[in-house]
C-alpha cells in the first residue's frame, strides 16, 4: 500500500498533490531527473575566509653584539688583511750623576694582525611568482630583499662574537687574548650538595658574583677602573630573570642593587652566551678604558649590492659584507664567568 492510499483511508484527499522529495529522492528535485551534478549547497570556503595582508615573519636571534662594542671601517673592499699597533712603554731609572748614562726607556711595538673575510649571498626574483605572489598582496622582491638584508646582519653578529673558521679571524667569546674564564661561586643548596647555578642562589650570592668579575677587571686594570666606570653585564635569556631576584629582607631586585653601587652598568642580553648544552656564562666588559676603546667589531664595507641583472623573465642581485672580527684592543677589560646556569642534563 503507498502513502497515498494509506492517507486516503485515513480520510485524507490529496487531490492530486505529491509528496516532496525525502532523503534519497534527491534526483526528483531537478524534474524527476537524475542530477547532473554533485549535490550540495555549499559555496567553496575561499569565499568564507578572511585573508589578512600582514605578512608574520619568523623571529631570529637579536643581533646585538654591537650593544657591547661599536662597530668600525677597518679598510677599504680590496684589503686582505687588517693590522694595528701595540705600543708597550719601558724603562728603568737610577740614581742621577753628571756623567753617567744609566738606562734606557723605550716602547716595544708589536704589530697585531687580523684576516678580512667577504661575505655573499644571492636573490633572484621571476616575473609569474612576483604577479602570483602580488594576487595575495605580498610584494615578494622587498621580502627577499630582506631576507638578504637580515642573512647579512645574523652572519655578522655570529662573526663579531665567533669569529670565522679557517681565518685569522676571532670574536668576543673566543678571543685567545682574554683571560681565563672564572667559576661563580659554590654555595650550599640547602641540601648535602652544593651548587654554582644562578637559579639555586639568593640574590646576595648573585651579586657577589658580579663582584667576582668587577674585581678581576678592576685587579688587571691598575687602577683604572672604578664603581663609577661605565660597564655592561652581558648573560643570556635564560639567566636574565636571575637578576631581578629581590635582596635580602625584601629590600630591591638585584639588578636595582647593582646598579645602584655600579651607576654606569648596563644590561645586555646575549642569547649567544649559552652554548648547545644549556651551559650559561655571564661577561663583564668595560668598553672604554683611560679615553681609548677596549674593542671594536671591524668591517670593510658594511653592505654591498651588486647590479641588479636582468633576464628574460627574471632579475637576480649579489649582497655582499665584510667582517674583521672582534678586534680586543685592551683584553684585561673583558671578564667572563662561566657555569652560572644549569646544562640540561641536570
Amino acid at each position: 500500500m503507498t502513502e497515498k492510499e494509506m492517507l486516503r483511508l485515513m480520510g485524507y484527499n490529496l487531490n492530486g498533490g505529491r509528496f516532496l522529495p525525502t532523503v534519497g529522492d534527491t534526483p526528483k528535485i531537478a524534474m524527476d531527473a537524475a542530477l547532473q551534478t554533485v549535490a550540495n549547497v555549499m559555496v567553496p570556503q575561499l569565499f568564507a575566509t578572511w585573508y589578512s595582508p600582514e605578512v608574520v615573519e619568523i623571529l631570529q636571534s637579536p643581533t646585538n653584539s654591537t650593544e657591547i662594542f661599536g662597530e668600525e671601517k677597518r679598510g677599504d673592499w680590496k684589503d686582505t688583511v687588517t693590522m694595528f699597533p701595540v705600543s708597550e712603554r719601558v724603562g728603568k731609572t737610577t740614581a742621577y750623576t753628571d756623567f753617567g748614562r744609566g738606562p734606557t726607556s723605550d716602547a716595544n711595538i708589536e704589530f697585531v694582525q687580523r684576516d678580512t673575510y667577504k661575505f655573499m649571498t644571492f636573490i633572484q626574483c621571476g616575473d609569474l611568482e612576483q604577479e602570483l605572489t602580488a594576487g595575495a598582496k605580498i610584494n615578494l622582491l622587498s621580502e627577499k630583499q630582506g631576507a638578504a638584508a637580515q642573512t647579512i646582519a645574523l652572519d655578522s653578529n655570529s662573526f663579531n662574537l665567533f669569529g670565522v673558521a679557517g681565518y685569522n679571524i676571532v670574536g668576543l667569546l673566543n678571543d685567545p687574548a682574554l683571560p681565563a674564564a672564572i667559576d661563580p661561586a659554590s654555595v650550599s643548596d640547602g641540601a648535602s650538595s652544593t651548587t654554582m647555578a644562578w637559579a639555586d642562589k639568593t640574590a646576595v650570592q648573585i651579586y657577589n658574583d658580579v663582584l667576582a668579575l668587577f674585581n678581576q677587571i678592576s685587579k688587571l686594570a691598575g687602577g683604572y677602573v672604578k664603581y663609577n666606570t661605565p660597564m655592561i653585564l652581558a648573560v643570556p635569556p635564560s639567566v636574565q630573570g636571575e637578576l631581578a631576584k629581590v635582596t635580602d629582607l625584601g629590600v630591591a631586585p638585584n639588578m636595582e642593587a647593582l646598579t645602584k653601587y655600579f651607576p654606569g652598568l648596563k644590561l645586555v642580553v646575549l642569547p649567544q652566551l649559552e652554548d648547545e648544552d644549556g651551559v650559561a656564562s655571564a661577561m663583564l666588559i668595560v668598553p672604554e678604558i683611560a679615553g681609548k676603546k677596549t674593542g671594536t667589531f671591524g668591517f670593510l664595507e658594511k653592505l654591498r649590492t651588486s647590479r641588479v641583472v636582468l633576464e628574460h623573465t627574471s632579475m637576480s642581485q649579489k649582497w655582499s659584507s665584510s667582517t674583521t672580527g672582534a678586534l680586543i684592543f685592551r683584553p684585561f677589560a673583558v671578564a667572563t664567568m662561566t657555569g652560572i646556569q644549569k646544562t640540561d642534563g641536570d
